[in-house]
């Protein structure tokens, strides 16, 4: 599958990947250029579209920059004068459905083993492969100068003829020699001092294998540097089969795009009808507060939340928060804890214990996390989505946190506990996200560590975490993988069905994305581009949300338009 990236943002320009039918290389995706705050103006009472060269927005006390302009708040601890008096601000409503019924453990067995997994998976993604398989060789297949004939579609791996031009769908594994084994864990408990983590555990030395029900082939092929490929992914393969028995490699389909559906206006280009600035809707994406670490500062995360419930600022701040109609949290809420006891000894060694982190960690960050968001709960529409330290399950999908750990927010209707990964629609644009750990696993296995990258070639690859359960982990579903984008949890497919009626609405594990988002991103700024499928021409607006604890920055999304802006909260002299 070909993909197109933007090179400005929601510019609606795709910029096209030069790559020929034989060879598919592997790119780095650059990230499109951000604005530093809210991509609005205010002068005097009217709303605006702000000046393109703006300036970082630094909320330092009463002082603020905001787009290119300068204002004064009115003193917090005097009340208005009557000229300052105005009449309520109130925020713009916006509809928003939960899709995440897939990604809920109603019933919880480990008695299954994790290969059905990969068979649910192999049989949910195998019929848009074929499909996307036949528009790329359906004519044939040209190398060079030279166009050979229509290669044959091999149902099963062990019916491959030898020396036959073929193509078959498998999923990939990928064998890794630097990749941890429970062996060696075990081993590592009797050294003196553990070895240092490996950054990647990809290598030359890596060996690719096309396995499907029936068997299994080894795949061969200088392509094999040029495409991305990890453990978990379902592609189809053309080449022909050696002397040797291995499978020498040509060309790498993947799945068809899962059906998108339309809009009128986000990520289209030059469309008519696009709402005024004054009419916009925002989604407000926040990611990493990590409550209890040292680099968490409490002053700004809570300068942060009373902003976005407009109780600080000015008029015209209240204003432009009324626009942002909902705000999702996505992971990372409280900080890992250090190791105490049950982690190193005086010699760096690794201690065994019973006693779980959850339960050795303290309670102050829940209930500090509580209490900061407590003003935001009250007055928007709030999702929390967990992280990987956060008091949850640890395996993905991780499970709602427990109400009752936030009992304040919790008394708030607007506040929704939701799964990891999450979907939900908001004004007929379809989110789609997770807090960061199926892309933080797949910088392991591959050579890139962008983010931003491997979030594409999820849309590539139809999946949200190939590598789970390879090298993270997950629960050993049954019926059906819930993180194949556009597939149902019991192996349906509605993409290969075409159901467009409107009654899948609310419906997760059925649609392609409007917007892609990741949490737990490394940068010190939100970093966004646009994937865009070669094929079906479905656009997806992609962004990767930073840490609020080390950068104070959050990411906005324009409902109306696709386009993506960050807002930057310092504490200046603090």
């Amino acid at each position: 599958m070909d993909s197109v990236m933007s090179d400005g943002v929601g510019d609606g320009q795709p910029q096209s990947s030069q790559q020929s039918q034989a060879q598919e290389p592997d790119f780095e995706v650059t990230p499109d250029p951000i604005s530093s705050q809210f991509p609005l103006s205010f002068y005097g009472d009217g709303l605006k579209s702000g000046p393109k060269d703006t300036q970082e927005m630094e909320v330092d006390g009463n002082t603020h920059s905001f787009a290119g302009y300068t204002f004064s708040d009115y003193s917090l601890s005097e009340p208005p004068s009557k000229k300052h008096q105005r009449e309520p601000v109130s925020r713009t409503a916006a509809s928003l459905v939960a899709a995440n019924e897939r990604f809920m453990l109603n019933e919880k067995s480990f008695t299954q083993q994790y290969s059905g997994v990969y068979f649910a998976r192999l049989a949910a993604l195998r019929p848009r492969v074929i499909v996307e398989a036949e528009k790329r060789w359906g004519e044939g297949f040209k190398v060079g100068e030279s166009v050979h004939p229509t290669p044959r579609h091999v149902p099963r791996i062990l019916d491959i003829p030898r020396g036959s031009l073929c193509w078959v769908v498998g999923t990939v594994y990928v064998e890794m020699a630097l990749k941890p084994n429970i062996l060696d864990e075990v081993t590592a408990e009797h050294w003196i001092v553990a070895p240092p983590p490996l950054e990647k555990y990809s290598s030359e030395s890596d060996k690719y294998t096309l396995e499907d029900e029936h068997g299994r082939i080894k795949l061969t092929g200088s392509l094999l540097k040029d495409v991305m490929l990890v453990t978990g992914v379902v592609v189809a393969v053309l080449g022909a089969e050696t002397k040797s028995g291995d499978f020498e490699v040509w060309d790498v389909a993947y799945a068809s795009c899962a059906p998108q559906e339309p809009h009128q206006t986000f990520l289209v280009p030059n469309a008519p009808n696009v709402p005024d600035p004054s009419e916009r809707k925002f989604v407000a994406l926040i990611s990493g507060l990590n409550m209890g670490s040292d680099s968490a500062s409490h002053l700004q995360t809570e300068l942060m939340a009373e902003w976005l419930a407009g109780w600080c600022g000015s008029v015209n701040d209240q204003k432009a928060v009324g626009k942002i109609a909902c705000v999702i949290v996505a992971g990372g809420m409280i900080a890992r804890e250090s190791p105490k006891e049950g982690g190193k000894d005086s010699v760096g060694k690794f201690k065994r214990t019973t006693t779980s982190p959850l339960a050795q960690s303290s309670p102050h960050p829940i209930q500090l996390l509580d209490t900061l968001l407590s003003p935001l709960a009250s007055s928007s529409p709030l999702v929390l989505i967990p992280g990987p330290h956060d008091p949850t399950t640890h395996s993905l999908p991780q499970q709602p946190l427990l109400r009752g750990l936030l009992p304040n927010l919790s008394g708030w209707t607007g506040t929704s506990m939701a799964t990891n990964p999450f979907e939900c629609v908001v004004e007929d644009v379809r989110f789609l996200g997770h807090a960061g750990q199926p892309l933080h696993d797949l910088v392991f296995h591959t050579p890139t560590s962008s983010l931003l990258t491997l979030a594409t070639h999820t849309l590539r690859w139809q999946h949200l975490a190939p590598t789970a359960p390879d090298t993270l982990w997950c629960y050993p579903f049954k019926g059906g993988d819930p993180f194949v984008i556009g597939g149902r949890r019991k192996g349906k497919t509605r993409a290969a069905e075409g159901a467009t009626d409107d009654t899948d609405r609310g419906e997760g594990g059925v649609w392609c994305p409007h917007v892609l988002f990741s949490g737990g991103g490394k940068g010190t700024n939100v970093e966004t581009t646009i994937y865009q499928d070669a094929s079906s021409g479905a656009r997806v607006r992609v962004v990767i949300v930073p840490e609020f604890s080390k950068t104070g920055v959050i990411a906005l999304v324009d409902l109306a338009t696709g386009d993506v802006s960050s807002i930057h909260f310092g504490l200046g002299g603090f």
